[in-house]
């Protein structure tokens, strides 16, 4: 029962740590130089 119990929090913390990233990592690569840059850039060539 102790290496499942191991287990079973190992998972809950992988699990929330996944979440934690997704939610607070699509904040942050949504606002990245590159992203910007790579949205943008279609617009400016369409523009030329």
């Amino acid at each position: 029962m102790g290496n499942f119990l191991k287990i079973t929090f190992f998972l809950l913390i992988v699990v929330g740590g996944a979440i934690w990233f997704l939610s607070s990592g699509t904040a942050l690569f949504n606002s990245t130089p590159a992203e910007k840059i790579s949205v943008s850039s279609p617009a400016k060539t369409q523009s030329n």
